[in-house]
């Protein structure tokens, strides 16, 4: 696994092996400067890979997430650079889970969501992105 970028609330690796972003994300995130360089982390990530490459997404250490804009900004560059699937991770319902599936379902008419699935296990989601 190669980490492309990672702060305080976030990190962003890819494994070329499997053609596969992982994104993990912990704690509070309700200010941008916190995880300013997550949309070019994300860009950079996405270019290394081949289209049709897929992404995990573990959300199980968030806590609360107040940026619905960089939500649709970071599903919108996946989907433009050509994921086949995303597994999101969560460990409870929440707030920050509301917003991001609020966000899947918008971006691109829905299309985005189509290629979602929701986990509350890495173990499984793996499982589920490498069929």
């Amino acid at each position: 696994m190669q980490e492309i970028g990672s702060g305080s609330n976030h990190r962003v690796a890819i494994d070329q092996s499997k053609n596969r972003v992982y994104m993990r994300f912990s704690g509070d995130i309700l200010s941008s400067e916190a995880v300013s360089a997550l949309p070019d982390e994300v860009k950079a990530a996405c270019a290394a890979l081949k289209v049709g490459f897929t992404c995990l997404a573990d959300f199980t250490e968030m806590k609360l997430l107040g940026l619905p804009d960089l939500v649709v900004n970071v599903q919108s560059t996946i989907m433009a650079a050509g994921v086949r699937k995303v597994a999101s991770v969560w460990s409870e319902e929440g707030f920050a889970k509301f917003l991001v599936d609020s966000s899947a379902q918008k971006v691109s008419s829905g299309a985005y969501e189509g290629k979602r699935k929701v986990f509350k296990n890495a173990a499984e989601a793996e499982s589920w992105l490498d069929e």
